[in-house]
């Protein structure tokens, strides 16, 4: 890869964590994600006017991709409700360049050499030493890094993450899968931010079963399972490698230039960006909406906009360099993602991730080399 290559990904990858921690950052991740994808639609709309329309032979790619960035967007919202930020992050993206990487030989007939599988095969502990490092820290009865926090590592009044599902919202808000049938404003509309009304405080103080369970620590029944946090992010990883190799693919179709590779990001982040808030639209209809997105609207509409510029320097550098390489580089986000989690959302870091995680950044560099 030539120096601007490198220069552009890593650029993208500093953007791509940053975006990530403004949405994860915003309590209610279907707003969260609702405002990216807004912003990221009306960067792609203003992109669709300038830049060329990509040739026949991409739209197949395309398509296919735009329902895995949904599948994407769907998961990460998961991902966030269920995990630590410096956690969650560094697997989710550490998954991706080794499963990108056996993709790639699959289905572009980029085969790896041998400083490549050496370093699928270093990250690959890493990224089981993160894994590993979660299951520990869960079983010890913490579920957050944050010792200001309440058992769950989440300030008193914050929302709860059921087992079913993240919920998205202050307490009383309902989970994406049961969104559809609100009917009704979150308590915290009527009682202020972060209050409890004494039905809630009630279902609190109630026995097991009748209590939700999630990422609160019972004394009565221990700490709570990390499994499905892990298997969340390892599931977000599988869908970053995805589409990593179907717009590989898909953008080097797009026609040739810089311009192809911009008609191409226009299309596919005006695309990915409508469903979720449509759905956010039908499942809020009778909460109001616009009233919910104003509090955080800047953050959120930041995040789209970061996300566009983020994934069109990959797109850019995939029609300049082997898919393999160019996926592992953007994953030095994973030191960028653990940084600000330590910095800004204050989860301690510890010597056993500060290892794996040099574990994993140590891989990606071998198949940097390879490449």
């Amino acid at each position: 890869m030539t120096p601007l290559v490198v220069g552009a990904v890593l650029l993208a990858a500093v953007t791509h964590a940053s975006w990530n921690a403004l949405a994860h950052h915003i309590e209610d991740q279907l707003l969260a994600f609702t405002l990216v994808g807004s912003g990221g639609a009306v960067c792609g709309l203003a992109l669709v006017c300038a830049a060329p329309v990509p040739a026949a032979a991409a739209w197949p790619a395309l398509l296919v991709s735009v329902l895995l960035h949904v599948l994407y967007q769907a998961l990460l919202m998961r991902s966030f409700g269920l995990g630590d930020f410096g956690q969650i992050y560094p697997i989710a993206r550490g998954t991706a360049p080794l499963v990108v990487t056996v993709l790639a030989a699959v289905f572009v007939h980029e085969r790896p050499d041998g400083w490549q599988l050496a370093g699928v095969g270093v990250a690959s502990a890493g990224l089981l030493g993160l894994a590993l490092w979660g299951v520990r820290r869960r079983r010890e009865g913490s579920s957050g890094d944050r010792p200001e926090d309440g058992p769950g590592g989440r300030e008193a009044g914050r929302p709860e993450v059921a087992d079913g599902g993240a919920v998205f919202g202050p307490p009383g808000a309902t989970a994406l899968s049961d969104a559809a049938g609100a009917s009704s404003p979150p308590p915290a509309a009527s009682h202020g931010p972060g209050a409890w009304s004494a039905e809630e405080a009630q279902a609190a103080a109630a026995p097991e079963p009748a209590r939700a369970t999630g990422r609160l620590n019972s004394p009565a029944r221990g700490a709570v399972s990390p499994w499905p946090a892990l298997l969340a992010a390892v599931a977000t990883g599988l869908a970053i490698a995805s589409y990593t190799v179907v717009d590989g693919v898909g953008v080097r179709a797009s026609g040739t230039g810089a311009g192809a590779a911009l008609g191409y990001v226009a299309w596919l982040m005006l695309l990915e960006g409508v469903p979720i808030p449509l759905f956010a639209l039908w499942a809020r209809r009778r909460t109001g909406l616009a009233a919910q997105l104003r509090p955080v609207a800047v953050r959120g509409l930041l995040g789209g906009v970061l996300s566009v510029a983020a994934y069109g320097l990959v797109l850019w550098a995939q029609t300049r360099a082997p898919l393999a390489p160019v996926a592992a580089l953007r994953e030095s986000s994973i030191i960028a993602g653990a940084a600000i989690g330590a910095l800004f959302f204050r989860e301690r870091f510890g010597g056993a991730r500060v290892a794996a995680s040099v574990l994993m950044v140590g891989g990606i560099a071998l198949m940097l080399h390879g490449g």
